[in-house]
């Protein structure tokens, strides 16, 4: 579990260095994971202990979208993505080349 903090594209040099990813697009982003102490927020009552270091990883890493509440000075995690709810990312409407939504 983490925060998402930001959606990065981008474009990968054409360079024999990057093999099979060279001149392609990548979708990165930017977390800041949440320490829980492995607890399943789906399965058991998670509360968020700390945040730890800020990672970039492929946005194919995502695999849902959670939710958080405030209540007695923590912050529970609401996770029911194996119920009915699935991450879904819809850039209809955002034009890249005029720099909006970057």
């Amino acid at each position: 579990y983490g925060t998402l903090e930001k959606i990065l594209v981008y474009q990968v040099p054409n360079d024999s260095f990057f093999a099979g990813l060279s001149g392609k697009q990548q979708i990165l982003v930017l977390l800041t994971p949440w320490k829980t102490e492995g607890q399943d927020a789906t399965k058991t009552l998670t509360f968020v202990q700390t945040t730890l270091a800020p990672i970039v990883t492929d946005i194919r890493n995502v695999k849902a979208v959670i939710g958080l509440v405030e209540t007695r000075g923590k912050s529970g995690i609401i996770d029911r993505a194996r119920e009915s709810a699935f991450a879904g990312f819809d850039d209809s409407g955002v034009d890249f080349e005029d720099g909006e939504g970057e």
